[in-house]
């Protein structure tokens, strides 16, 4: 009988782990690319993570690759990008259910600086989760929504705690984001998305 439950404890061990998931886990904190080894998802954990961040600010752009598992199920792939004059910030995030489905790089579309006839609040604060804004900018390309930030975000080995409001696309605005982006680089306070006032 122990020898029948031994058997048994050992195949389904066996089982469990043939279940588990895979991914590609890695993090580079300067360069638009990773690569790591493949680990097995510990817990819940039922899909890969690929994030690609691009910060530029006064024309110089930097950028942030992450690579890992994820266990959020409400979050679908999408795209990030916002902008607050001189400074700029683009994510990517893809999610996949397969076995080492995160091994490619994300590439980011190319901006467009072009005025979409929309304007938003703006302001910008470090060491602070909220700032206040007393004046408006021109959103350009695909960001013809407003936001509202306040959070932290990892930069080399940097973690910078900012808030702003400033022009976003509207994808993010269609997500889960207080879920979709915490990770080792993003841990949002708050993400809220308006419409902005539109010009012509």
């Amino acid at each position: 009988m122990k020898a029948l439950l031994a058997s048994v404890s050992i195949l389904f061990a066996f089982i469990s782990r043939g279940e588990s998931l895979s991914c590609e886990q890695c993090m580079n904190l300067n360069g638009a690319t990773c690569s790591g080894n493949q680990r097995v998802c510990e817990g819940y954990a039922t899909r890969c993570d690929n994030t690609y961040m691009e910060f530029t600010r006064d024309g110089q752009t930097t950028s942030t690759t992450f690579k890992g598992c994820a266990v959020e199920q409400k979050c679908t792939n999408y795209f990030l990008s916002e902008s607050l004059g001189g400074f700029q910030f683009r994510m990517q995030k893809s999610y996949c259910e397969k076995d080492n489905c995160n091994t490619r790089d994300l590439v980011v579309p190319p901006r467009n600086n072009t005025p979409n006839g929309v304007r938003c609040p703006k302001c910008y604060a470090e060491n602070a989760t909220s700032c206040q804004s007393y004046e408006t900018m021109e959103c350009t390309g695909l960001e013809t929504k407003c936001m509202d930030f306040g959070g932290k975000i990892r930069k080399y080995d940097q973690i910078l705690t900012v808030a702003s409001m400033n022009c976003v696309n509207e994808e993010p605005c269609n997500q889960p984001i207080m879920y979709c982006s915490d990770g080792p680089a993003v841990e949002i306070d708050h993400f809220r998305c308006s419409d902005g006032e539109k010009y012509s």
